[in-house]
């Protein structure tokens, strides 16, 4: 996900004109749209819920951090570091605690029991150890993932079901199971991989356009090259040829166990028949990123590594979009203006009699206008490629979907194809719903179509995030501050999460024991 977006983001870059600037505010780039909220209400399954062991608070415990896709062992560092290292001086930290980050970056050729076999094994390894040279139980011990590593924690609690074993003396090597941003219930983002690839192309067609239309001196040169082919040729190279092989990561064989509608899901769901699974301590923890400009803000996070801020500082998500992303839009915006205002000028003197007691002077005019409408229409391309980009982005990870309601024959449905391309985004989709139910186009009216959003956290829908079996405790929002002086916009984007103040938040409330007494991990005092 980090290379793709990046990748789409160096495509913008690359064709902004002029200095870059910092933004002085937060103006959204999403035009207004009739939204919905689909909103989630958890009720508290079990509070107290323990599993076959009495936690001792007191006694040390081993917390295993897997990452999630394209990671290593570094994604989890600053937070993890932070629950035992008193030297990081981080409130309520550190816990009484042993940490590991296990890794299966030579496992994802195969499918998510394969890399659970593979950690499972580092656990079990580090499980011998601890009781062996600690008196470490490791029935204590908690599996923590994020992202694609939940659902290695989860394949691993798959693999274990089996009460008759084989399993090592000490038992499993672990007790109790987070899921922190996981896909559970698969990610639609996997589903959606092409259109990634089709948003990536038509942005290389669309932001060309405005700055070579305006090189004066690169038109004979483009010409040459047959300017109106060479450009949507070399966006197709870029899309089909070189995204596929940059974003390998995306395409192994262990992402096709969690896309929307994979067996595998369905297959570990029949966990529920084991005893073990059942009374195992487990929750999900899922975040929520508003809808304004989310493309940007999850995209900060993927460009910049959460890491590299202290522990659970990763909260400003708009670094990128206040450096790229709205003065380019800016520099697209003022192109666009400018050229508008040439071509009308032009069509005011043609519009003067007086203007047309000379021919040349009108034959000029027009030919410029011409020229100026080319242009004009071409920034025209860009600001509404950035316009929309965010739904579309929407739209690909599952978070929005469009619902037309035929008020004349009450049909009603939800319409989730992306809508690339197009300036009039709802006529677009009622014609297509149209044709697709064969209904007269003149049933549908704009009036009756809204948008649905879906909470997600950027790249994960909050539905798919809790779809957890069996939880002993309710799914928990992890929800970073609010920034003072900026828009709404506390929340926790998918990898932000790995080390925001909302998991700051979240992490003490588990080991403070809120989500379950097996859970509570006394602090050390220094």
């Amino acid at each position: 996900m980090k290379k793709i977006v990046f990748l789409l983001l160096l495509i913008i870059s690359y064709n902004a004109m002029g200095q870059i600037d910092s933004a002085l505010s937060h103006d959204y780039i999403m035009p207004s749209n009739l939204e919905s909220y689909e909103v989630l209400m958890p009720l508290i399954i079990d509070t107290n819920l323990t599993g076959d062991l009495v936690p001792e608070s007191d006694l040390t415990r081993r917390l295993f951090f897997i990452h999630g896709l394209g990671g290593n062992a570094a994604s989890w560092t600053v937070a993890s570091d932070a629950c035992w290292n008193p030297d990081l001086n981080v409130s309520g930290f550190p816990r009484n605690c042993f940490v590991s980050r296990p890794e299966y970056v030579n496992s994802v050729t195969g499918n998510l029991n394969t890399a659970a076999y593979d950690v499972r094994e580092q656990i079990r390894r580090i499980s011998a150890m601890d009781d062996m040279n600690y008196g470490i139980n490791p029935g204590r011990a908690i599996l923590f993932g994020h992202s694609q590593g939940s659902l290695v924690g989860r394949a691993i609690l798959h693999l274990d079901g089996d009460p008759l074993g084989p399993y090592p003396y000490f038992g499993r090597g672990y007790g109790g199971y987070v899921s922190i941003a996981g896909p559970l219930g698969g990610a639609k983002i996997l589903n959606n991989r092409n259109l990634i690839v089709d948003m990536a192309e038509d942005a290389c067609n669309r932001l060309s356009l405005g700055p070579t239309g305006d090189l004066w001196w690169l038109q004979p040169i483009l010409q040459i090259f047959q300017k109106k082919e060479s450009i949507p040729n070399t966006c197709n190279l870029v899309s089909q040829t070189v995204l596929p092989m940059f974003f390998s990561d995306y395409y192994d064989n262990i992402t096709n166990d969690y896309v929307v509608g994979a067996p595998y899901l369905d297959l570990i769901k029949e966990d529920t028949n084991y005893s073990f699974y059942k009374n195992l301590p487990k929750l999900a923890a899922y975040a929520v990123e508003p809808s304004n400009n989310i493309l940007w803000r999850t995209a900060n996070w993927l460009i910049h590594d959460p890491n590299d801020e202290p522990p659970f500082q990763a909260n400003e998500d708009f670094q990128f979009y206040n450096e790229v992303i709205k003065p380019t839009y800016n520099t697209y915006l003022a192109n666009y203006e400018e050229h508008a205002n040439n071509v009308e000028n032009c069509e005011n003197l043609l519009a003067c009699p007086l203007f047309w007691f000379t021919l040349i002077g009108p034959a000029v005019t027009y030919i410029c206008m011409q020229e100026e409408i080319e242009k004009r229409d071409n920034w025209y391309a860009g600001v509404s490629w950035f316009n929309n980009a965010n739904i579309q982005w929407e739209v690909i990870i599952g978070g929005r979907e469009l619902r037309i309601d035929a008020l004349d024959n009450g049909v009603g449905s939800l319409f989730s194809s992306p809508l690339f391309a197009n300036d009039q985004l709802v006529q677009s989709a009622l014609a297509n719903v149209a044709q697709n139910l064969q209904v007269p186009r003149s049933t549908f009216t704009t009036s009756t179509a809204t948008w649905l959003l879906h909470t997600n956290d950027g790249i994960i829908t909050a539905e798919s995030a809790i779809d957890l079996d069996a939880p002993t405790h309710s799914p928990v929002l992890i929800f970073g501050d609010f920034l003072e002086g900026n828009p709404p916009s506390a929340g926790s984007s998918h990898m932000q999460v790995r080390n925001d103040s909302g998991l700051n938040t979240f992490l003490q409330n588990l080991f403070d024991g809120t989500f379950g007494s097996f859970f509570k991990t006394n602090r050390i005092y220094h």
